[in-house]
């Protein structure tokens, strides 16, 4: 997993670094939108999944995602981040290959950001640990009964 992040951020969760592979990117901020944008292209071309945590018309529930068999098998996926109440910018958006949002109920319209990178990289990481677990018992029963 790559964090784009601020010492801010690495101060809030360091046990959960623990858990996951990751690496951290600093970008300037006088730089920020085409670095980034730059740096997602590249990514992207690297074979990496790119996913946006954003409420759009076109997002799906954080439930209802399916990893894709490239990013279950390479286990390389970005999540992008927009800003508190801004979101992710439309030149970002462009660049993901899925939007994915936290159904929420009631009248909160959406949870901090870092609450919801946080619950989005544990399902991420729990859908992607049971895909995984199925195809190694799915090839466990294959080699016991070809």
């Amino acid at each position: 997993m790559i964090l784009l992040t601020n010492t801010y951020i690495l101060l809030l969760l360091p046990s959960s670094f623990r858990l996951i592979s990751y690496h951290c990117i600093k970008i300037k901020y006088d730089s920020l939108p085409q670095q980034l944008l730059s740096w997602l292209l590249k990514k992207k071309a690297e074979g990496y999944w790119i996913v946006g945590l954003e409420q759009t018309s076109s997002s799906s529930p954080l439930h209802e995602i399916n990893i894709p068999t490239f990013a279950q098998n390479n286990n390389k996926t970005v999540l992008l981040l927009g800003k508190e109440k801004e979101g992710i910018p439309v030149q970002f958006l462009q660049t993901v290959d899925t939007c994915i949002e936290i159904p929420q109920f009631g009248m909160i319209r959406s949870l901090n950001v870092h609450v919801s990178g946080a619950i989005t990289i544990w399902e991420l990481t729990r859908k992607t640990r049971l895909l995984r677990e199925r195809q190694q018992q799915q090839q466990a029963e294959h080699e016991q009964h070809p």
